[in-house]
């Protein structure tokens, strides 16, 4: 076994052939603190190995998909109807409420630095919503002062200081300055007719805004470009090969994407330099640290594993061999996030039950070790969402085995070596 009652740390050899560490969190009392409305906050989970693991709400509502950039945690608590935004500072470990309604659907939290955005539900209609952390301001994002609020259809997304959605016909794309604006912005040319396939993804940041849409003349979907700099979009006509992009991830200007074909492409958006970095992959996401340039994605052999290529920045071609970060019988990194060197993602089920029997892995590119730390002994673990030094996911604790009781846990990065 992996990990004892009493809190002892063993590494081990999965039945599959995974090598992995377990922090065996079975060894604690029933939890307590002290009561904030519907939250509870800084539970520790912690034992004697990992000593900054702490489980952040305690309500048996459900609390979801976690957003985290630096201090700061934002998730969706409810379900169905009644679903609302709360944001927990770590350095304080204060807990509030921060979508305005008692009753409703806000969902989706994205956060950087002050700033977090949401869908907000309205009348069987989506509205972008904003709330800054510095003053307590809110403000719905997609309005218009003649024709009122304006429905978006699916996530509102943020990247610096500057927020992105679609709109409810799929016909346009919007951005929003959020420390100075006054109106979003249209990033679409008034003189192209588009339809943005929001499935496949849309992203900003504070120099580059990408997105899919369709060929209005057949053919491969293009990506959408708009660069702030320049103030006009642009369009990568056929990028790489004839697929359809899906799933596009943005870092600083590092553009990646999977393909209908199975395709993994990346482009370099202040160089025009275009690449095809793997061939039998998905969903890959693109993350810089130190000099590297790295590309992660699911590759599915009979099972869901991760798989790492780092890219030269300058040539775009590959560097070295493709890198396995998982490889064993079991799915991994059906969901996973990269920021910098981490890497977090749910791994470890059973193929075909999903998040139902999994747990929570981290690896750190940058360490000495090719061997993930498993996080979690429970099953019920998903979302992760990583920052510069923290690591955020909603699962059920210790002993919950029933619906409703998803919670939302923190581990300090610098405490899992």
């Amino acid at each position: 076994m992996f990990g004892d009652r009493n809190g002892d740390l063993r590494g081990g050899t999965l039945p599959t052939g995974e090598n992995t560490i377990t922090f065996d969190l079975y060894s604690k009392n029933k939890l307590g603190g002290d009561r904030l409305g519907t939250i509870t906050r800084n539970f520790s989970i912690v034992n004697d190995i990992t000593p900054n693991i702490n489980q952040i709400t305690a309500n048996n509502i459900d609390d979801r998909f976690p957003q985290i950039d630096g201090n700061n945690l934002v998730w969706t608590q409810g379900l169905g109807s009644n679903e609302e935004i709360y944001h927990y500072d770590i350095t304080t470990q204060q807990t509030q409420q921060i979508s305005p309604r008692t009753n409703g659907t806000d969902v989706n939290p994205s956060i950087s630095g002050n700033h977090v955005v949401w869908s907000s539900e309205i009348g069987q209609q989506n509205y972008a919503q904003y709330y800054n952390l510095n003053d307590g301001t809110t403000k719905t994002l997609s309005s218009d002062p003649i024709e009122g609020l304006v429905p978006i259809r699916g996530p509102v997304r943020i990247g610096g200081s500057k927020a992105i959605w679609v709109s409810s016909d799929s016909s346009s794309i919007f951005s929003y300055e959020l420390d100075n604006a006054t109106q979003p912005k249209s990033l679409g040319d008034e003189d192209i007719a588009i339809n943005v396939v929001a499935e496949s993804g849309y992203q900003i940041n504070d120099n580059y805004a990408v997105w899919v849409q369709e060929n209005a003349e057949g053919g491969p979907d293009h990506i959408g470009v708009y660069d702030f700099s320049q103030g006009s979009p642009s369009y990568l006509a056929d990028a790489v090969d004839d697929a359809d992009p899906k799933s596009i991830h943005l870092t600083d200007e590092y553009l990646v994407w999977g393909d209908n074909a199975f395709g993994i492409n990346y482009y370099n958006l202040s160089t025009g330099v275009e690449s095809k970095v793997f061939s039998g992959g998905a969903n890959p996401k693109v993350t810089t640290w130190g000099d590297n340039v790295s590309v992660i994605w699911q590759g599915n052999d009979g099972d869901t594993d991760l798989y790492r290529q780092d890219i030269d920045p300058i040539t775009g071609q590959p560097k070295g061999d493709v890198i396995p970060l998982t490889d064993n019988s079991f799915d991994d990194g059906f969901r996973f996030d990269v920021n910098g060197s981490r890497i977090a993602w749910m791994g470890g089920s059973v193929p075909g039950t999903g998040s139902f029997s999994s747990n929570i892995y981290y690896l750190d590119l940058s360490s000495n070790s090719s061997t993930p730390l498993q996080l979690t002994s429970q099953f019920g673990q998903d979302f992760p969402a990583l920052s510069e030094s923290h690591l955020a996911w909603n699962g059920r604790p210790i002993g919950e085995f029933g619906p409703g009781v998803q919670e939302i846990f923190l581990a300090d990065t610098g405490a899992l070596t």
